[in-house]
């Protein structure tokens, strides 16, 4: 988003990269070996804990199905009828199909393949892709309906601030991005973001000059680091 049309100075590229390392949570480091089509064990590691939660759940549901048949002649008692008798006895299977169901999928085939693809071209900065057309009164009613109750207000008002407002484009692909992000992007200005393939995450970004070539092209002119 140009600081330009409020009135502010124009940043030099040094200081949009170090704006854009900050508030992306990338490291110098980071950005080479990304230049190179690789991931850092740093990267490695953060997309490693996003499947933890769903690793631990299904772990548990397993452990549960193990015991399940010692267990299970003890609750049967509660329950009245034939469906809860059939809940209960498959019970750990669909618990364990749940957490299968919730692993980010996109992620687990970035580890795998690694790869880290490039996208290079002016930079663009998009508001809620979604709803722009609804105000925050009726996304408020829809969400909350006309007979809830006071407390969900709060509800709505979390869900509301977790919401991708912001929307990073470069040469036609699009990211989802923090407001920080966004406000550290000269629009119009041409950006090399490299991002995972499947789950579309941007990974860095560096602003680029018209005389620096795509890593792995003959370069004209020193890249930024």
């Amino acid at each position: 988003m140009s600081y330009v049309q409020y009135g502010y100075r124009m940043r030099s590229p040094e200081e949009v990269q170090m704006d854009l390392q900050r508030f992306l949570g990338f490291t110098k480091a980071d950005l080479e070996a990304n230049r190179k089509g690789q991931l850092t064990a740093r990267q490695q590691s953060r997309l490693t804990r996003e499947l933890l939660g769903s690793c631990v759940w299904i772990a548990a549901s397993m452990l549960l199905a193990a015991v399940w048949p010692m267990i299970l002649p003890f609750v049967e008692g509660f329950a009245e009828d034939n469906t809860a008798q059939l809940v209960l006895r498959y019970l750990p299977l669909f618990l364990t199909g749940i957490g299968f169901y919730v692993i980010p999928w996109r992620v687990v085939a970035d580890l795998i393949a690694t790869r880290v693809d490039i996208a290079e071209g002016k930079g663009d900065v998009e508001m809620r892709g979604v709803n722009d057309h609804i105000s925050l009164d009726e996304r408020q009613k829809e969400w909350l309906g006309d007979d809830a109750e006071e407390g969900t207000a709060q509800s709505f008002e979390d869900w509301e601030d977790s919401q991708p407002l912001y929307h990073l484009r470069i040469d036609g692909v699009r990211f989802c991005a923090s407001k920080q992000v966004v406000n550290s992007i000269e629009e119009g200005h041409r950006y090399r973001g490299f991002y995972l393939r499947h789950s579309q995450r941007l990974l860095s970004v560096e602003p680029v000059h018209d005389n620096v070539a795509r890593p792995g092209e003959a370069v004209n002119g020193p890249a930024l680091t």
